[in-house]
């Protein structure tokens, strides 16, 4: 790899750990279910053959397990294993059409998290000799891949890391797998909150790319951004008490018609703001402190 950071940063490594903590349990998107039905015969064979088989056999082979629905999850073991001995000469579009099963299976690939997690450091072999352009593909692939499966807290550093180092150098489809993997976890990840108020407010990249897909070519519905990306995961993550977040976020929710603000990005920092209002609200209503003062004005009614 051509220019890559060798470690995280002390406060990325500090604040990851305190958040892992805090996060207490990974937070898989869903437990590992048994499959309601088996694989068809030709495609289990294939399966079995994959770890050796050529390129061309390979591919159409994980397409099939794409489409076999929560049948395929049988085949995570030898998924696991393609990756797991993947290094820099293994082909991209083999590592891609592994994620692309475990994505198709969710929650089930939640046991290949902590795989996916050990690959994202750049000092891993996956990418090694490999051009930069191609490392931040993978980067961002396999941080959408947590994103849909769950996030363990080991992906943590990662993930801090793609989001703290945000300038003119880093790859917008990183940043944005970064906020999207963040956004799943919820509550649990507001401490990407900070940095992700940067990132919007630098306003650095209005580049488009889409985290739907590996191929860098895309359908004009599927394009996001770094903004649309980090307004969508403060959304989820954060709370009515970080006031920062909402501040940076009405800057574009209020702006006016006709502005040079990109239109998709006002609408999600709208949405964003009723998200964060309607958990306050929700969360209030059963609050001890809520329900005294609701009882004390019912009283004074009557």
């Amino acid at each position: 790899m051509k220019a890559a950071r060798n470690r995280y940063s002390r406060r990325t490594v500090v604040v990851a750990a305190a958040f892992a903590r805090a996060a207490g349990q990974p937070s898989f998107a869903g437990k590992p279910s048994p499959a309601s039905a088996s694989l068809g015969p030709d495609l289990q064979r294939c399966t079995e053959r994959l770890p050796n088989a050529l390129l061309k056999e390979q591919l159409p082979c994980l397409q099939g397990l794409r489409r076999a629905g929560p049948a395929a999850s049988t085949a995570i073991p030898t998924l696991t294993g393609i990756l797991a001995r993947s290094d820099g000469a293994t082909d991209h579009l083999l590592i891609a059409a592994v994620l692309d099963v475990f994505r198709s299976l969710g929650g089930q690939a939640a046991p290949v998290a902590e795989t996916l997690s050990g690959l994202l450091p750049h000092r891993s072999r996956l990418y090694r000799d490999r051009d930069k352009i191609l490392v931040a593909r993978l980067r961002a692939y396999i941080m959408v891949t947590l994103s849909d499966i769950g996030v363990p807290p080991s992906a943590l550093p990662a993930i801090l890391d793609s989001l703290a180092h945000v300038d003119e150098r880093v790859m917008p489809i990183e940043v944005g797998a970064a906020a999207r993997a963040g956004r799943s976890l919820g509550p649990k990840g507001r401490a990407l909150a900070p940095y992700l108020v940067i990132a919007i407010s630098r306003q650095i990249s209005e580049e488009e790319f889409s985290l739907e897909r590996y191929e860098p070519r895309f359908p004009a519905d599927e394009a996001t951004t770094i903004q649309l990306e980090a307004v969508r995961c403060l959304g989820r993550i954060s709370s009515a008490k970080d006031r920062e977040v909402l501040d940076a976020l009405r800057q574009f929710a209020d702006a006016p018609e006709g502005s040079e603000l990109d239109p998709r990005v006002v609408r999600e920092a709208r949405h964003a703001l009723d998200r964060i209002t309607m958990n306050h609200r929700a969360g209030s209503i059963g609050h001890p402190a809520v329900a005294r003062r609701d009882s004390r004005r019912q009283g004074d009614r009557q």
